[in-house]
Protein backbone atom coordinates (compact mmCIF):
# COMPACT_ATOMS: atom_id res chain seq x y z
CA UNK A 1 0.00 0.00 0.00
CA UNK A 2 3.04 2.37 0.96
CA UNK A 3 4.67 1.58 -1.99
CA UNK A 4 1.91 2.27 -4.32
CA UNK A 5 1.25 5.68 -2.79
CA UNK A 6 5.06 6.35 -3.22
CA UNK A 7 4.84 5.17 -6.53
CA UNK A 8 1.81 7.76 -7.61
CA UNK A 9 3.37 10.23 -6.01
CA UNK A 10 7.02 10.25 -7.64
CA UNK A 11 4.62 10.11 -10.85
CA UNK A 12 2.94 13.11 -10.59
CA UNK A 13 6.16 15.01 -9.14
CA UNK A 14 8.58 13.65 -11.52
CA UNK A 15 6.47 14.87 -14.39
CA UNK A 16 7.12 18.61 -13.74
CA UNK A 17 8.88 20.41 -16.39
CA UNK A 18 11.79 23.06 -14.95
CA UNK A 19 11.71 26.29 -16.89
CA UNK A 20 14.77 28.59 -17.77
CA UNK A 21 15.84 31.51 -16.33
CA UNK A 22 14.73 33.78 -18.91
CA UNK A 23 11.78 32.95 -21.24
CA UNK A 24 12.62 32.54 -24.74
CA UNK A 25 10.82 32.10 -28.11
CA UNK A 26 11.80 28.62 -29.55
CA UNK A 27 12.73 28.05 -32.94
CA UNK A 28 9.47 26.53 -34.84
CA UNK A 29 9.66 22.94 -34.99
CA UNK A 30 6.58 20.74 -36.80
CA UNK A 31 7.25 18.04 -33.95
CA UNK A 32 7.61 20.74 -31.13
CA UNK A 33 6.57 19.01 -27.83
CA UNK A 34 6.17 20.77 -24.52
CA UNK A 35 5.57 18.36 -22.06
CA UNK A 36 7.16 14.90 -21.52
CA UNK A 37 6.84 12.38 -24.54
CA UNK A 38 5.73 9.35 -24.29
CA UNK A 39 9.35 8.43 -25.08
CA UNK A 40 10.64 9.96 -21.89
CA UNK A 41 8.43 8.78 -18.96
CA UNK A 42 8.53 9.73 -15.37
CA UNK A 43 10.11 7.03 -13.18
CA UNK A 44 8.83 5.45 -10.05
CA UNK A 45 11.04 5.82 -6.60
CA UNK A 46 12.51 3.02 -5.43
CA UNK A 47 10.93 1.46 -2.23
CA UNK A 48 12.59 -1.66 -0.30
CA UNK A 49 10.16 -3.81 -2.40
CA UNK A 50 9.89 -2.26 -5.16
CA UNK A 51 12.24 -1.60 -8.33
CA UNK A 52 12.23 1.56 -10.58
CA UNK A 53 9.31 1.17 -13.00
CA UNK A 54 8.51 3.57 -15.66
CA UNK A 55 5.59 4.31 -16.54
CA UNK A 56 4.27 5.95 -20.25
CA UNK A 57 0.72 8.24 -20.41
CA UNK A 58 -0.33 7.70 -16.76
CA UNK A 59 -3.53 9.02 -16.41
CA UNK A 60 -4.85 10.25 -12.81
CA UNK A 61 -8.55 10.46 -11.44
CA UNK A 62 -9.91 13.07 -9.24
CA UNK A 63 -12.88 14.42 -7.61
CA UNK A 64 -12.89 17.66 -6.16
CA UNK A 65 -15.01 18.14 -2.81
CA UNK A 66 -18.15 20.34 -3.26
CA UNK A 67 -18.39 23.53 -1.52
CA UNK A 68 -20.65 22.31 1.30
CA UNK A 69 -18.68 19.02 1.31
CA UNK A 70 -17.62 18.10 5.35
CA UNK A 71 -14.37 16.77 6.61
CA UNK A 72 -15.20 13.13 6.43
CA UNK A 73 -15.40 13.53 2.51
CA UNK A 74 -11.55 15.10 2.46
CA UNK A 75 -10.85 12.35 5.20
CA UNK A 76 -12.03 9.22 2.74
CA UNK A 77 -9.56 10.83 -0.32
CA UNK A 78 -6.63 10.79 2.13
CA UNK A 79 -7.52 6.97 2.69
CA UNK A 80 -7.08 6.02 -0.87
CA UNK A 81 -3.82 5.58 -0.53
CA UNK A 82 -2.86 8.18 -3.22
CA UNK A 83 -5.00 6.96 -5.66
CA UNK A 84 -7.09 9.84 -5.80
CA UNK A 85 -6.04 13.06 -6.40
CA UNK A 86 -7.82 15.85 -4.79
CA UNK A 87 -8.97 19.23 -6.36
CA UNK A 88 -10.04 21.81 -4.75
CA UNK A 89 -11.21 25.39 -6.29
CA UNK A 90 -8.54 28.04 -4.31
CA UNK A 91 -10.93 31.14 -4.92
CA UNK A 92 -9.54 33.73 -2.43
CA UNK A 93 -6.72 31.64 -0.83
CA UNK A 94 -7.86 32.78 2.93
CA UNK A 95 -10.77 35.05 2.33
CA UNK A 96 -13.66 32.97 2.47
CA UNK A 97 -16.26 34.02 0.10
CA UNK A 98 -18.91 31.37 -0.02
CA UNK A 99 -17.19 28.55 1.47
CA UNK A 100 -17.57 27.48 4.86
CA UNK A 101 -14.25 27.12 6.24
CA UNK A 102 -11.15 28.76 4.84
CA UNK A 103 -9.18 26.90 1.70
CA UNK A 104 -6.11 25.99 3.71
CA UNK A 105 -8.03 23.97 6.76
CA UNK A 106 -9.73 22.04 4.06
CA UNK A 107 -6.58 20.98 2.48
CA UNK A 108 -5.01 19.73 5.23
CA UNK A 109 -8.11 17.31 5.94
CA UNK A 110 -6.90 15.29 2.48
CA UNK A 111 -3.57 14.48 4.18
CA UNK A 112 -0.90 13.82 1.55
CA UNK A 113 -3.11 12.91 -0.96
CA UNK A 114 -1.97 15.12 -3.97
CA UNK A 115 -3.87 17.83 -4.65
CA UNK A 116 -4.38 19.99 -7.45
CA UNK A 117 -5.67 23.67 -7.11
CA UNK A 118 -8.01 23.42 -10.15
CA UNK A 119 -9.71 27.41 -10.19
CA UNK A 120 -9.56 30.41 -8.87
CA UNK A 121 -11.86 34.10 -8.74
CA UNK A 122 -10.35 37.30 -7.12
CA UNK A 123 -10.42 38.49 -3.75
CA UNK A 124 -12.31 41.30 -2.81
CA UNK A 125 -9.09 43.30 -2.01
CA UNK A 126 -7.64 42.00 -5.75
CA UNK A 127 -10.53 42.12 -7.68
CA UNK A 128 -11.09 44.75 -10.34
CA UNK A 129 -14.77 45.62 -8.88
CA UNK A 130 -13.82 45.10 -5.80
CA UNK A 131 -16.46 42.60 -5.27
CA UNK A 132 -14.55 39.34 -5.04
CA UNK A 133 -15.45 35.92 -5.71
CA UNK A 134 -18.42 37.47 -8.10
CA UNK A 135 -18.62 34.49 -10.39
CA UNK A 136 -18.98 35.70 -13.84
CA UNK A 137 -17.76 38.98 -12.87
CA UNK A 138 -14.83 38.36 -10.98
CA UNK A 139 -11.09 39.61 -12.25
CA UNK A 140 -7.85 40.49 -11.36
CA UNK A 141 -6.85 44.33 -11.01
CA UNK A 142 -4.13 44.62 -13.54
CA UNK A 143 -1.65 44.92 -10.70
CA UNK A 144 -2.71 42.62 -8.77
CA UNK A 145 -1.69 39.57 -10.42
CA UNK A 146 2.07 39.09 -8.94
CA UNK A 147 0.21 39.21 -5.26
CA UNK A 148 -2.38 36.78 -6.08
CA UNK A 149 0.90 34.71 -7.16
CA UNK A 150 2.70 35.37 -4.38
CA UNK A 151 -0.90 33.67 -2.25
CA UNK A 152 -0.83 30.73 -4.31
CA UNK A 153 2.76 30.00 -3.29
CA UNK A 154 2.07 30.86 0.25
CA UNK A 155 -0.92 27.72 -0.16
CA UNK A 156 1.29 25.07 -2.12
CA UNK A 157 4.06 26.00 0.56
CA UNK A 158 1.62 25.15 3.44
CA UNK A 159 0.55 21.94 1.89
CA UNK A 160 3.97 20.08 0.08
CA UNK A 161 0.67 17.75 -1.96
CA UNK A 162 -0.03 20.25 -4.37
CA UNK A 163 1.08 19.27 -7.28
CA UNK A 164 -0.78 20.99 -10.16
CA UNK A 165 -2.33 24.60 -10.30
CA UNK A 166 -4.72 25.81 -13.23
CA UNK A 167 -4.74 29.41 -13.48
CA UNK A 168 -8.40 30.87 -12.87
CA UNK A 169 -12.20 29.43 -13.69
CA UNK A 170 -13.54 29.09 -16.77
CA UNK A 171 -11.87 32.42 -17.70
CA UNK A 172 -14.67 34.35 -16.07
CA UNK A 173 -14.24 37.92 -16.35
CA UNK A 174 -12.79 37.64 -19.78
CA UNK A 175 -14.81 38.50 -22.36
CA UNK A 176 -14.11 36.00 -25.14
CA UNK A 177 -12.04 35.38 -27.55
CA UNK A 178 -11.80 39.51 -27.37
CA UNK A 179 -9.89 39.63 -24.40
CA UNK A 180 -7.55 36.95 -25.05
CA UNK A 181 -4.17 39.51 -25.48
CA UNK A 182 -5.60 40.34 -21.71
CA UNK A 183 -5.86 37.09 -20.13
CA UNK A 184 -2.67 35.73 -21.88
CA UNK A 185 -0.91 38.71 -20.13
CA UNK A 186 -2.27 37.81 -16.45
CA UNK A 187 -1.70 34.23 -17.09
CA UNK A 188 1.85 34.83 -17.96
CA UNK A 189 2.66 37.19 -15.30
CA UNK A 190 1.12 34.85 -12.79
CA UNK A 191 2.94 31.98 -13.64
CA UNK A 192 6.23 33.78 -14.52
CA UNK A 193 6.14 34.15 -10.46
CA UNK A 194 5.33 31.15 -9.56
CA UNK A 195 7.78 29.17 -11.79
CA UNK A 196 10.53 31.69 -10.46
CA UNK A 197 9.96 30.35 -7.07
CA UNK A 198 8.46 26.92 -7.20
CA UNK A 199 9.37 25.40 -10.70
CA UNK A 200 8.24 21.79 -9.45
CA UNK A 201 4.87 22.70 -9.60
CA UNK A 202 2.54 21.88 -12.95
CA UNK A 203 0.66 25.04 -13.98
CA UNK A 204 -2.14 25.23 -16.80
CA UNK A 205 -4.81 26.73 -18.41
CA UNK A 206 -6.80 28.29 -19.71
CA UNK A 207 -9.61 26.43 -18.79
CA UNK A 208 -12.83 26.76 -20.91
CA UNK A 209 -16.19 25.41 -20.46
CA UNK A 210 -18.55 23.30 -22.93
CA UNK A 211 -20.65 26.51 -23.37
CA UNK A 212 -18.35 28.10 -25.98
CA UNK A 213 -18.96 27.10 -29.79
CA UNK A 214 -16.60 24.90 -31.47
CA UNK A 215 -15.31 27.88 -33.60
CA UNK A 216 -14.58 30.13 -30.25
CA UNK A 217 -13.04 27.29 -28.45
CA UNK A 218 -10.57 27.10 -31.37
CA UNK A 219 -9.40 30.32 -31.74
CA UNK A 220 -9.35 31.08 -28.01
CA UNK A 221 -7.02 27.65 -27.70
CA UNK A 222 -4.97 29.03 -30.91
CA UNK A 223 -4.31 32.29 -29.48
CA UNK A 224 -3.21 30.84 -26.51
CA UNK A 225 -0.94 29.07 -28.16
CA UNK A 226 0.51 31.73 -30.07
CA UNK A 227 0.59 34.25 -26.96
CA UNK A 228 1.74 31.98 -24.36
CA UNK A 229 2.96 28.30 -25.50
CA UNK A 230 4.96 29.28 -28.29
CA UNK A 231 6.98 31.92 -26.98
CA UNK A 232 6.82 30.54 -23.32
CA UNK A 233 6.47 26.73 -23.85
CA UNK A 234 8.22 26.63 -20.04
CA UNK A 235 5.25 28.78 -18.58
CA UNK A 236 2.17 26.19 -19.84
CA UNK A 237 2.66 22.24 -18.32
CA UNK A 238 -0.74 21.23 -19.56
CA UNK A 239 -3.87 22.24 -20.91
CA UNK A 240 -7.62 22.61 -19.28
CA UNK A 241 -11.27 22.52 -19.95
CA UNK A 242 -14.22 21.46 -18.28
CA UNK A 243 -16.17 20.28 -20.89
CA UNK A 244 -18.09 16.92 -20.61
CA UNK A 245 -20.01 17.89 -24.05
CA UNK A 246 -16.91 16.80 -26.33
CA UNK A 247 -14.53 13.94 -26.74
CA UNK A 248 -10.75 15.39 -25.51
CA UNK A 249 -9.90 14.44 -28.51
CA UNK A 250 -10.97 17.31 -29.18
CA UNK A 251 -8.79 20.21 -27.35
CA UNK A 252 -5.37 17.79 -28.15
CA UNK A 253 -6.22 17.64 -31.34
CA UNK A 254 -6.41 22.05 -31.32
CA UNK A 255 -2.86 21.69 -30.36
CA UNK A 256 -1.37 18.44 -32.39
CA UNK A 257 -2.53 20.05 -35.13
CA UNK A 258 -0.31 22.91 -34.58
CA UNK A 259 2.35 20.90 -33.81
CA UNK A 260 2.30 21.16 -30.07
CA UNK A 261 2.14 18.00 -27.46
CA UNK A 262 0.65 19.25 -24.01
CA UNK A 263 -1.18 16.96 -21.97
CA UNK A 264 -4.73 18.08 -21.09
CA UNK A 265 -6.62 18.02 -17.94
CA UNK A 266 -10.44 18.16 -17.76
CA UNK A 267 -10.84 19.78 -14.17
CA UNK A 268 -14.57 19.16 -14.37
CA UNK A 269 -15.80 16.02 -15.75
CA UNK A 270 -19.66 15.02 -14.92
CA UNK A 271 -20.21 11.43 -15.14
CA UNK A 272 -23.12 11.06 -17.32
CA UNK A 273 -24.48 14.92 -17.79
CA UNK A 274 -25.32 17.24 -15.80
CA UNK A 275 -28.41 16.78 -15.27
CA UNK A 276 -29.25 15.10 -11.71
CA UNK A 277 -32.00 12.19 -13.25
CA UNK A 278 -28.91 11.12 -16.13
CA UNK A 279 -27.04 9.31 -12.70
CA UNK A 280 -24.73 6.41 -14.63
CA UNK A 281 -24.81 3.23 -13.61
CA UNK A 282 -21.57 2.18 -12.00
CA UNK A 283 -20.11 0.26 -14.87
CA UNK A 284 -21.39 3.22 -17.79
CA UNK A 285 -19.58 5.95 -15.16
CA UNK A 286 -16.26 3.90 -15.12
CA UNK A 287 -16.78 3.25 -19.59
CA UNK A 288 -16.91 6.81 -19.96
CA UNK A 289 -13.83 7.57 -17.47
CA UNK A 290 -11.95 4.60 -19.52
CA UNK A 291 -12.88 6.43 -23.05
CA UNK A 292 -10.53 9.55 -21.64
CA UNK A 293 -8.20 7.43 -20.24
CA UNK A 294 -7.61 5.81 -23.83
CA UNK A 295 -6.36 9.08 -25.35
CA UNK A 296 -2.66 9.49 -24.90
CA UNK A 297 -2.37 13.21 -24.49
CA UNK A 298 -4.96 12.91 -21.61
CA UNK A 299 -3.35 12.91 -18.49
CA UNK A 300 -6.50 13.44 -16.11
CA UNK A 301 -9.40 13.86 -15.01
CA UNK A 302 -11.42 15.84 -11.94
CA UNK A 303 -14.42 14.10 -10.91
CA UNK A 304 -17.12 17.10 -9.91
CA UNK A 305 -19.29 15.98 -6.70
CA UNK A 306 -18.29 13.77 -3.77
CA UNK A 307 -20.30 12.77 -1.24
CA UNK A 308 -24.04 13.18 -0.16
CA UNK A 309 -26.38 14.78 -3.01
CA UNK A 310 -26.91 18.23 -2.07
CA UNK A 311 -28.30 21.53 -3.87
CA UNK A 312 -26.14 21.24 -6.22
CA UNK A 313 -27.47 20.15 -9.71
CA UNK A 314 -24.10 19.73 -11.16
CA UNK A 315 -23.67 16.80 -8.71
CA UNK A 316 -24.69 13.03 -9.62
CA UNK A 317 -22.74 10.58 -8.49
CA UNK A 318 -22.59 10.27 -4.51
CA UNK A 319 -19.52 8.43 -3.43
CA UNK A 320 -20.13 8.44 0.06
CA UNK A 321 -22.75 9.70 2.84
CA UNK A 322 -22.56 11.96 4.89
CA UNK A 323 -20.73 10.38 7.58
CA UNK A 324 -18.20 9.57 4.84
CA UNK A 325 -18.69 5.64 4.15
CA UNK A 326 -18.28 4.70 0.64
CA UNK A 327 -20.88 3.62 -1.75
CA UNK A 328 -19.98 1.22 -4.65
CA UNK A 329 -18.86 4.04 -7.54
CA UNK A 330 -16.17 5.10 -4.77
CA UNK A 331 -14.60 1.58 -4.86
CA UNK A 332 -15.04 1.34 -8.35
CA UNK A 333 -13.18 4.42 -9.06
CA UNK A 334 -10.34 3.84 -6.47
CA UNK A 335 -9.39 0.45 -8.45
CA UNK A 336 -9.89 2.33 -12.04
CA UNK A 337 -7.36 5.14 -10.69
CA UNK A 338 -5.09 2.52 -9.69
CA UNK A 339 -5.12 0.95 -12.78
CA UNK A 340 -4.94 4.31 -15.05
CA UNK A 341 -1.76 5.44 -13.05
CA UNK A 342 0.39 3.09 -15.02
CA UNK A 343 -0.39 4.43 -18.37
CA UNK A 344 -0.78 3.23 -21.64
CA UNK A 345 -4.95 2.50 -20.96
CA UNK A 346 -5.58 0.51 -24.62
CA UNK A 347 -9.29 -1.24 -25.25
CA UNK A 348 -9.28 -5.45 -25.29
CA UNK A 349 -12.59 -6.09 -25.99
CA UNK A 350 -16.02 -4.85 -24.87
CA UNK A 351 -15.65 -3.70 -21.39
CA UNK A 352 -11.80 -5.06 -21.15
CA UNK A 353 -8.86 -2.67 -20.97
CA UNK A 354 -5.20 -3.30 -20.27
CA UNK A 355 -2.58 -0.70 -18.97
CA UNK A 356 1.27 -0.33 -19.77
CA UNK A 357 1.70 -3.25 -16.51
CA UNK A 358 -0.21 -5.87 -17.98
CA UNK A 359 -3.07 -5.54 -15.98
CA UNK A 360 -6.65 -6.43 -17.23
CA UNK A 361 -9.63 -4.50 -15.96
CA UNK A 362 -13.18 -5.69 -16.83
CA UNK A 363 -16.33 -3.82 -16.76
CA UNK A 364 -19.43 -4.95 -15.34
CA UNK A 365 -22.65 -3.13 -14.39
CA UNK A 366 -21.78 -2.61 -10.63
CA UNK A 367 -18.10 -2.15 -10.81
CA UNK A 368 -14.67 -3.55 -11.83
CA UNK A 369 -12.79 -6.25 -11.17
CA UNK A 370 -8.46 -5.95 -12.15
CA UNK A 371 -6.88 -9.13 -12.95
CA UNK A 372 -10.02 -11.13 -11.60
CA UNK A 373 -9.54 -9.52 -8.21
Amino acid sequence: MLGRRLLFLALILGACAVPTSEPTAPEPSPDQSHTRPASDPPVGVPTPTQTPVAVENPFYVGVVLVQDEEEAGFRRVAEADGAILLGHSYSAFGARCSEPTDVAERLAWGGDAPKMLYASLAPEDLDWRGNGCAGSESRLNDDAIEEFARRNLDVAAADPSITHMNFWNELKGYAMPEEMELFADHYIRWSRTIKAERPDLELGGPYTHGGFSDESLEEIHGRFIDLVVAPYPELVDFIASGDSHRPSTFYTDIYADRGVRLRHWQPEWYPGGHAADSAPSVGAMIEELLGKATNPLMEGVIMWGSGPLSSDPNQVVPLWDADGQPSEYWWALIETARFTALGQVAPVSDGVYRNGAGETLTVSEGGVSVDGR
